[in-house]
């Protein structure tokens, strides 16, 4: 199964830090990037915003809950 996973976050964003620190504790694959290049494709003010590329399937998560509740389902 091949991941190719984006965070985008925000300078300072103690929410960006948490979900960052998450993905690396369970060793998840991922860029950074600058949360403005999707902003106003999600149409949302609101980082982080974490972009999944499953088996051809992309998928955009910008809710800290949904982004926490596909790590830990992440290998499971």
């Amino acid at each position: 199964m091949f991941y190719l996973n984006t965070l985008y976050t925000l300078p300072g964003c103690g929410i960006c830090q948490m979900i960052k620190t998450k993905l690396q504790q369970k060793n998840i694959p991922f860029i950074e990037k600058d949360f403005i290049e999707i902003a106003e494709i999600i149409h949302s003010d609101h980082a982080p915003a974490l972009q999944v590329e499953e088996e051809g399937d992309t998928a955009i998560y910008n809710a800290p809950s949904q982004i926490v509740a596909w790590i830990n389902k992440y290998g499971a």
